[in-house]
Parts: structure tokens; sequence; C-alpha cells
């Protein structure tokens, strides 16, 4: 007589993974709190620098040779910080996203998915790749936001391999996902995309991490266990 056992699945994910999630949510909240505080930081420095400047004008308004000159240098400083901080949220945010799916690769491979192992990480690619192939993600599709990813991607190279510096290089790069600069000039990004992209990786990883949990974690391992077997066949 011969039993049919149940099917088991072909990767399964512990408690662990679950970990991930958790880890995620407070990775995130800390980029928030930094762009925020930054934020603050900038908005109280104008306020400063706005009452300086109004008592400066008051001062030396009959005077046409007083020197303003510190003035503009100081919120050109000012600026400059601020659009340095934003910079190292948004790569703050790439960095988290491209370590959190390489950690999640990591639990597939763990848990008996064939994927080889990458001593250096895998990029944004291949990771799309390995999702696709093995836990049936598609980032390619809605809803995720593929596109935005890559603007995202290309952005923090331009950042941090050009200090935000547009070289004819990125002016190719850039112009691929969709952004028009032009060369030797500085990156200008909206005001609102750190929040915006923000929004963009808290909910992408979210939703990989509950699409590979429900593929393979402990529930959908007890449905597959307490599935009912066919009927027994005899030989």
């Amino acid at each position: 007589m011969k039993l049919d056992r149940p099917q088991e699945l072909a990767i399964k994910l512990d408690w662990r993974f679950g970990l991930l999630d958790r880890l995620g949510a407070v990775r995130m909240k800390e980029l928030m709190d930094f762009y925020r505080q930054a934020e603050e930081h900038f908005r109280l420095a104008m306020k400063a620098w706005k009452k300086e400047s109004k008592a400066f004008t008051a001062k030396y308004k009959d005077d046409e040779y007083a020197d303003s000159d510190h003035l503009v240098d100081r919120r050109e400083s000012l600026e400059s910080l601020m659009d340095r901080g934003h910079g190292f949220g948004i790569v703050g945010l790439y960095t988290f996203l491209e370590r959190f799916l390489n950690l999640v690769v990591e639990h597939l491979r763990s848990g008996g998915a064939s994927i080889p192992e990458s001593q250096m990480g895998l990029s944004l690619h291949k990771l799309r790749d390995h999702l696709l192939q093995h836990a049936q993600i598609d980032m390619n599709r809605s809803p995720y936001d593929w596109n935005g990813l890559e603007r995202l991607q290309e952005i923090r190279n331009c950042i941090v391999h050009g200090d935000g510096w547009i070289t004819d290089d990125f002016v190719t790069r850039l112009g691929k996902v969709g952004i028009k600069v032009k060369a030797d000039t500085r990156l200008q990004l909206p005001k609102t995309y750190f929040e915006d992209v923000w929004a963009l990786v808290n909910t992408t990883y979210q939703m990989i991490h509950k699409g590979c949990w429900e593929r393979f974690g402990y529930a959908k391992q007890e449905e597959i266990w307490l599935r009912p077997t066919p009927p027994c066949q005899y030989s």
C-alpha cells in the first residue's frame, strides 16, 4: 500500500522573516525623523537669517556702501546644507530598500530557493528578477512603481557618484528614466521629492514582505499540510 503525503512548499519562511517587517518600520521611521529634524533646523535657521537681514537693512538703509555679501553667502550656505541633507536622506532610502530586498532574497534562499549567493549583494534589477522567478512578485507591474524605483536609483547614483552635479553621462542616464536635465548644472529635485519617494519605498518594501510571507509563511505551510490528501493508492 502506498500513501500519498501532503504536498510541501518548495520554499518555507520562518519567524525570522517576520522580524524583517518590524526592522524595516524602525529604519523608515528613522529616515523620516532625520528629514523632519533637518527641515525644522533649516526653518529656524532661515527665520534667524531673515531677522538678521531685516535688521541690517533697517540699520544701513541710507548707507550705499554697506556690504551685505555676508548675508548672501550665509543664505547660500544654508540652502546648500539643506540640499545636502535631502541628498543624504534620499541615499538612505535607496540604501535601505536595496539592503532590505537583499535580506528578503537571503531568506528565500535559506528557505529553499535556488538562488546563487552573492558576496557583494545583488543589484536592484537582479533582485527584481529573483523575486519574480521564485516568489511570483512582479515589480514591473502595478501596484509596484518600477519606473519610480529606477528614477530613485539614478538620482541616488548622481548624488553619490557626482555629488549631485550633472555630467554628460548623467544627462543620458537620467533621461532614460524620464528626468530632463542639462549638463554642468546641479541636480534640482521637487521640494516634496523626499516625502514622495519615502512613501514609494515604504509601500514597496511592505508589499514585497507581505507577498513573500503570504506565499511561504506559516499560514501557507499549515494550509498545505492540512489540505486533504488524495485517496490511498494500493499496489
